[in-house]
């Protein structure tokens, strides 16, 4: 076990424009109890500088860059470590600011130690692998594959509001639409993995979505629900949820069947 079992540290945070009241960690500093004969004291700054950029367009990185040299050269002047938060405090005008002061046991060596809270507050964990799209967002990413794929993506409509044409609005967007001769047609991700709610409002509102279109726009309104490729039809809450949508005059498939679709939609608008 090592000698070394207490670190004190407090971080450094890049505030930008104080005026909004938001700030990023920018940087730690580690500090040996003063009782404790090995008198370590060190600073690590972020080197995700697009981190930076992103919070703050207009950052100053060689300024940062300058204030963590200096902090480097003053840590290693003990007489002058008591007085160095203060210092920072009152050179920096709350663009970069300090925390409180922190404790932390550890079995590692001081340096280990800062490498590892450098880790923990200022960098950003990445994933490996994307995680797997599930439910409407797989369904979604079909469609707009297969849309792609042939060639009709571009001409689509995305995201339409449906609000104005319903009594009570809503703030339901459809997915995709386009409008063939004298019909508007929308294409719509329904998840129904995790439940059925949402599919069966939809059911309940399309009749009058389609009332409020063709009132307002003259158009007639088609609705597919692109549904998932492996619901278990034979529950009842899927059954009913399935029925309800096909009642309401929407056409029901699976996302399975989007290859065809997205060819039948070119042929209609004659590419």
């Amino acid at each position: 076990m090592a000698d070394f079992e207490h670190l004190e540290f407090f971080l450094l945070r890049y505030a930008g424009d104080i005026t909004k009241g938001e700030s990023i960690n920018l940087g730690v500093v580690a500090l040996a109890p003063e009782d404790d004969k090995t008198g370590f004291a060190d600073v690590r700054f972020t080197r995700n500088w697009r981190r930076l950029h992103c919070f703050d367009p207009l950052v100053d990185v060689e300024e940062l860059q300058a204030i963590e040299r200096d902090l480097v050269r003053d840590l290693q002047d003990s007489t002058q470590r008591a007085e160095l938060r203060k210092r920072m405090n009152d050179s920096w005008s709350n663009s970069v600011q300090v925390t409180a002061l922190q404790g932390c046991q550890t079995y590692l060596s001081p340096a280990l130690e800062l490498q590892r809270l450098s880790a923990m507050y200022l960098e950003t964990p990445t994933i490996s692998e994307p995680r797997p799209l599930t439910g409407r967002q797989r369904i979604l990413r079909v469609m707009q594959d297969e849309l792609e794929k042939a060639g009709v993506l571009e001409l689509m409509q995305r995201n339409v509001p449906i609000g104005e044409y319903m009594k009570l609005g809503d703030s339901l967007k459809f997915d995709f639409a386009y409008a063939p001769a004298h019909d508007w047609k929308f294409l719509h991700a329904v998840s129904l993995g995790h439940g059925t709610d949402r599919a069966r409002v939809l059911a309940l509102e399309f009749p009058q979505i389609a009332a409020g279109v063709q009132a307002k726009r003259g158009l007639k309104a088609w609705l597919t629900a692109v549904v998932d490729d492996d619901l278990d039809r034979d529950r009842d809450e899927v059954k009913f949820a399935l029925e309800m949508m096909q009642e309401s005059g929407i056409v029901v498939v699976p996302a399975a069947e989007m290859p065809g679709i997205a060819q039948g939609i070119r042929a209609e608008l004659k590419l």
